[in-house]
């Protein structure tokens, strides 16, 4: 083609190509999993140390290591007042990337969990205590049953040293299965209490008459983990 010497039409040809497509696919860094994830296990899981859970969590503290903007929820609670216990969810920002065989092998932390409460009641459907503790939820690589991946709840009690937490690991606690919501992926990642189908409408899911998927009500305090994943979004069940 005249008036393009010495350069590619690729490019061009891409762009053009999609007008039948729907369109141009979005090019440059960030589209793709990260070499290496920002909170991405040194060991496989069972195999952690106290130090080593401990540096984890203070990692995302850290300013050059950004989380999503934590949404509050409020929860079912047994021995809580009002039967109700609040805690803040955030996303670790590289979550949107984990899933399937692109999870690393000792897997990453996808988000944090922070009881608002303070209260001896504990939670109901993940056993979260109060707000003097924080909890990191894990994906690792599918296995067994779970064909996705899976989640695993570690534990920590925290207080203000300064104006940083300091940490200490009580433990690792309930897991199960990574359950891929399939529906379109975003360009951030997000983390709060929902189910695939709650959250449909606000992904732009359509159904088979090009319809979007009608969203069910959130019944935030029985619902479970959702957090944004290589499958546009994932339930913790």
């Amino acid at each position: 083609m005249r008036g393009m010497r010495g350069g590619s039409l690729a490019p061009w040809l891409l762009c053009v190509g999609s007008l039948l497509q729907v369109a141009c696919a979005e090019q440059g860094p960030g589209t793709g999993p990260p070499a290496s994830f920002i909170a991405q296990l040194p060991v496989a899981i069972t195999s952690m140390s106290a130090a080593q859970w401990v540096s984890l969590a203070t990692r995302l503290d850290q300013s050059d290591n950004p989380m999503s903007a934590p949404r509050t929820f409020d929860r079912g609670c047994t021995g809580c007042p009002n039967s109700t216990m609040t805690v803040q969810i955030a996303a670790v920002s590289d979550a949107r990337f984990l899933g399937g065989d692109k999870t690393p092998n000792n897997g990453a932390v996808a988000l944090r969990i922070i009881p608002t409460t303070l209260s001896s009641g504990t939670e109901t459907k993940y056993g979260y205590r109060d707000s003097t503790f924080a909890y990191l939820l894990v994906v690792t690589p599918p296995s067994g049953s779970a064909t996705y991946g899976r989640w695993t709840l570690v534990n920590f009690s925290w207080k203000l040293v300064g104006s940083a937490r300091q940490y200490t690991f009580v433990g690792v606690g309930s897991s199960g299965a990574l359950t891929p919501c399939n529906h379109p992926p975003k360009a951030s990642s997000d983390a709060k209490f929902a189910t695939c189908l709650s959250a449909a409408a606000l992904h732009g899911v359509v159904n088979g008459t090009g319809s979007l998927v009608p969203s069910t009500a959130s019944q935030q305090f029985t619902d479970p983990i959702w957090v944004s994943c290589l499958a546009g979004c994932c339930e913790a069940t």
